[in-house]
């Protein structure tokens, strides 16, 4: 219908990064004791896994402890119908850049909501209106760049190690200037997952992790589909698919 085209959703990846922020010796460190951002998660058990073994999936029971930070992704805007697959790059919060400026950050994992901002605070959107078929994520540091190459290109070049862009595209991180370490100045999160990405576990079993010196921006390309019929679906009172 007309009204079904004027619409526009305005949505938001909320992107929830748990790492080992004290994983500098200098720095001040006081472990989360805060729940999961998307509740519990279930993980089967590894055939052959000695019995009582198991790593944990609240993130404040990681050994040693973590904090985390959040990440607005966006904004993502589309009509009725409308494939969005489009990069996106977003800064980290200040005080985490200088905090982390010259250090490492050892990031252990990740969880991802997708919100309206609302007057009542964020509220998730759900599934049957933007359907999320798969997403990839990076954080980069400052001595790092993304550039967009041909997608065989980045498989060659790069393993599995890049952003999914449209048109076959890819972003893969380039590195401006050596770490004075040895530390790596980028991190892929090419986890692809589709409409389950909110309740699978993004996480690294301990002690692994993946590590950033001098953080400052999170990128992606979240390919997602707009579902949401506005003439049908209230999004204040979610309900069932009704297709347009």
């Amino acid at each position: 219908s007309t009204r079904m085209r004027q619409f526009i959703t305005i949505l938001l990846m909320l992107v929830h990064v748990a790492a080992v922020l004290g994983y500098s010796p200098a720095a001040s460190f006081t472990p989360t004791i805060d729940p999961n951002m998307n509740g519990k998660y279930e993980l089967s058990k590894t055939p052959g896994a000695p019995a009582g073994s198991s790593f944990p999936t609240d993130f404040k029971d990681y050994p040693g402890g973590v904090e985390y930070f959040e990440v607005y992704h966006g904004p993502l805007t589309t009509t009725y119908g409308q494939v969005w697959w489009t990069s996106t790059s977003n800064a980290l919060p200040d005080e985490l850049i200088q905090r982390f400026d010259g250090k490492a950050m050892a990031i252990v994992g990740l969880e991802i909501d997708q919100v309206r901002k609302t007057p009542k605070g964020d509220v998730p959107v759900p599934i049957n209106v933007a359907y999320n078929h798969h997403h990839d994520t990076a954080v980069v540091g400052k001595a790092a760049r993304l550039v967009e190459v041909e997608r065989d290109e980045a498989r060659r070049t790069a393993g599995r190690e890049y952003i999914r862009l449209s048109g076959m595209k890819a972003w893969v991180a380039q590195e401006e200037a050596p770490s004075a370490h040895g530390l790596p100045t980028s991190a892929m999160f090419s986890d692809g997952n589709g409409g389950e990405y909110r309740k699978s576990f993004h996480a690294y079993a301990p002690p692994y992790a993946q590590i950033v010196e001098s953080p400052v921006t999170l990128a992606g390309a979240p390919m997602q589909i707009d579902t949401w019929n506005r003439d049908e679906m209230d999004l204040d009172a979610p309900g069932p698919f009704v297709p347009g």
